[in-house]
């Protein structure tokens, strides 16, 4: 398999977070033929890796409450997709976010820990209709 069949295979499994906050994102083959995920300070410059391969799959709120949380998928020390969903809350929490993450795979490079965060913290969940909460039929 070629870099860029090897880059394109890692884009659909992971596919680049969008957000106004980080720009930039990119992958691209480490030394070693690993995929890293690379940011850079425009289209045409030498992009630095940053971590390896990682996306938020959906943002949704849980059944019955108010509370949002984050599925994110990590490339995990394998290579296999590792799946996890993270509360939103926990995201003030830096030290247990990555934490987290490492634990299912994700490695960083300088700075990645920046970046991974920023990320995560803002995903946007869909537009939804209100939904209503769930009352106990005997509650009456």
């Amino acid at each position: 398999m070629t870099n860029e069949e090897k880059i394109a295979a890692t884009a659909k499994l992971y596919p680049l977070p969008l957000t106004a906050l980080v720009t930039w994102l990119q992958y691209g083959v480490a030394k070693d033929g690993s995929i890293w995920m690379k940011q850079g300070e425009g289209p045409l410059c030498t992009a630095t890796a940053i971590c390896s391969p990682f996306t938020v799959v959906k943002c949704f709120t849980v059944p019955n409450s108010d509370y949002t949380e984050i599925r994110v998928k990590v490339e995990g020390i394998d290579g296999s997709p590792r799946t996890i969903d993270l509360p939103r809350a926990t995201l003030q929490s830096r030290a247990k976010t990555l934490e987290k993450l490492l634990d299912i795979g994700l490695r960083l490079a300088d700075g990645g820990d920046d970046v991974v965060m920023a990320v995560l913290r803002s995903a946007n969940p869909p537009k939804q209709a209100p939904q209503p909460k769930k009352v106990r039929e005997d509650a009456f």
